[in-house]
């Protein structure tokens, strides 16, 4: 059995590297062989910071990942092998990859707007020509579910709304929320599917109540479960939803419940 992984190779600072590695067949031998250094020579280079949500994504017969090559960031992908580990975007253009994700028919991720500010939506459906960005439409927080990349998006009409990038690689506003839209703060947040089978996300604001939201990916039926003190963080385990929040509300830094 073979798995993929990212490891840091310790050298001095200005040295210091992220390489591909390859785990291969008997792991208890301890079996390790390097893929690819995607950036010769000194340098940072590979995997961007999965600070961003930066990870490997299966599409396919290839794992994705936003990396770092010749001091331009872009979307990579690997079959494993140094010839089957490759650049897709273009290799003069800076596309920080963040959050990406994977359905079965296309990669999604969020990438600078080289129009205005932010981050924009960005697909991937297997064909290099195909790289699309949808600009005009500021992204964050993406999810898959039901085979679709949904999102809060920003745009200059609506502000934050809950968007998705279809099965056909459509940017579609799905919804919008109330309290939400031009000059709030207010945005769709910690969006995930459950094990009901729904979709679930937060209208939310640092420092402010929220609201619980369930979704079927659908205009009509995205509706309110129900209000919510402050919460920073939702997660899904079995049949469960568990939603994190401050003690206290009024002192954000008083420990979680």
């Amino acid at each position: 059995m073979k798995f993929l992984c990212f490891i840091w190779v310790l050298f001095p600072d200005y040295m210091k590297k992220l390489l591909l590695l390859l785990f291969i067949t008997n792991v208890s031998l301890g079996q390790i062989s390097l893929v690819k250094d995607l950036n010769v020579g000194p340098g940072y280079n590979g995997l961007q910071d999965a600070f961003y949500g930066n990870k490997l994504v299966k599409f396919g017969d290839y794992l994705y990942f936003g990396g770092n090559a010749d001091g331009f960031l872009g979307l990579f992908r690997t079959d494993g092998t140094d010839a089957g580990t490759t650049r897709l975007t273009s290799p003069t253009m800076q596309v920080f990859v963040k959050e990406i994700q994977a359905t079965p028919t296309f990669v999604a991720w969020s990438a600078g707007n080289y129009i205005a500010s932010g981050e924009v939506p960005w697909r991937y459906d297997g064909t290099t020509a195909d790289i699309a960005a949808y600009y005009g439409n500021y992204a964050q927080s993406l999810a898959v579910y039901n085979g679709e990349v949904f999102y809060a998006g920003h745009t200059f009409d609506d502000g934050f709304e809950l968007w998705k990038i279809d099965a056909t690689n459509l940017a579609v506003k799905v919804k919008n929320i109330p309290g939400t839209g031009v000059g709030q703060t207010l945005t769709p947040s910690n969006i995930l599917a459950h094990s009901d089978g729904f979709m679930y996300f937060l209208r939310w604001r640092l420092n402010a109540d929220c609201e619980l939201w369930k979704s079927d990916g659908t205009t009509g039926g995205t509706n309110m479960v129900k209000a919510l003190p402050y919460i920073t963080n939702m997660y899904s385990a079995g049949s469960k939803l568990y939603l994190f929040g401050p003690s206290d509300p009024n002192y954000p830094t008083s420990g979680n419940h």
